[in-house]
């Protein structure tokens, strides 16, 4: 990467170059981890591993933005710390189930390689629409306005983790009714209870982050606020579009799937690099809502079929 994108790259820390890769695998692992924690019906063990994970990577990042003004670097370093624990995690927990040893199926590796291309752009689209403004914002106006605009996303991002928690719950009831080709009310059902959660999800981190920053938050980073409810307007509408996902994966639909991720790398990039360089932070924000807003359209279109009636 330094070498053929040296100059792209020009002040991106060199150690985040090399922790990519290691944070993804060490992801990979641990969302496997989960999905065998799941099926074994260990719910609690599957809640406290989200919990610390989830202390570890919010707590170390507000720690290293607000004490140390790190900015988007503690946002990451937050993220690439969280990771590596579970990834050492999942493979103890691999090992002490004895999950690894075993033949290898290259039919098998060669099937899930041709499915993994939409869905590794998938992850890279999902960056793209979470991330990515704060790389805008630190190119057009430095680190010190992306620090503010970085706790600021770390709140909003909140949402995002309970979406995440609350999929894991989700997901197995409506891959269950898949397979039993269930009525579109059922459906329906599923996903007006989802919709519900985050809605609830979204008015209390509304309220908690409130709180946060009159009784908590140096002063400083009030500005920050304005950003937060724009943030957490996108994330909202993110989080009912990836519970629409679910569908596309369940039935392995690579050419929708392929054809989403590559739309939401493009709008994204392409509303953030436009918006962020003429409106600032709110113009990061409205790309977000944007971008949201774009893909969960799509996946409705792609996804109405299965709450109507054939």
């Amino acid at each position: 990467l330094t070498i053929f994108f040296g100059n792209f790259l020009e002040g991106f820390q060199n150690i985040f170059i090399w922790a990519l890769p290691v944070s993804v695998y060490c992801n990979y692992l641990f969302e496997q981890n989960l999905i065998l924690i799941r099926n074994e019906n260990k719910p609690t063990l599957y809640l406290v591993l989200c919990i610390i994970k989830t202390i570890i990577e919010l707590g170390l990042t507000l720690f290293l933005i607000i004490s140390f003004e790190y900015g988007w670097l503690g946002r990451v370093s937050g993220i690439v710390i969280a990771f590596i624990f579970s990834g050492f995690f999942a493979v103890y927990y691999l090992f002490a189930k004895k999950y690894l040893p075993g033949p290898i199926d290259i039919s098998v590796i060669k099937s899930e390689l041709l499915y993994s291309l939409p869905a590794t752009l998938t992850q890279i689209g999902v960056f793209c629409i979470t991330t990515s403004d704060r790389y805008f914002i630190s190119y057009y106006y430095g680190d010190e306005r992306t620090g503010v605009y970085s706790l600021a996303a770390t709140f909003a991002s909140i949402l995002l983790i309970l979406c995440m928690a609350f999929l894991q719950v989700f997901s197995p009831r409506l891959y269950l009714e898949l397979s039993n080709n269930p009525s579109p009310e059922t459906l329906k059902r599923i996903f007006k209870k989802y919709c519900i959660i985050i809605l609830g999800s979204f008015v209390a981190v509304g309220i908690f982050t409130s709180m946060a920053y009159s009784f908590l938050i140096n002063k400083e980073f009030i500005g920050g606020l304005s950003f937060f409810f724009l943030l957490l307007v996108g994330n909202a509408i993110w989080c009912i579009a990836y519970f629409l996902y679910s569908f596309l994966f369940y039935y392995k639909v690579k050419r929708q799937i392929l054809f989403i991720s590559l739309l939401s790398i493009a709008v994204s990039l392409t509303a953030n690099n436009f918006l962020i360089s003429i409106y600032a932070e709110k113009g990061a924000a409205f790309a977000a809502i944007i971008s949201c807003s774009v893909v969960l359209t799509v996946l409705l279109i792609f996804t109405k079929k299965y709450f109507k009636r054939a």
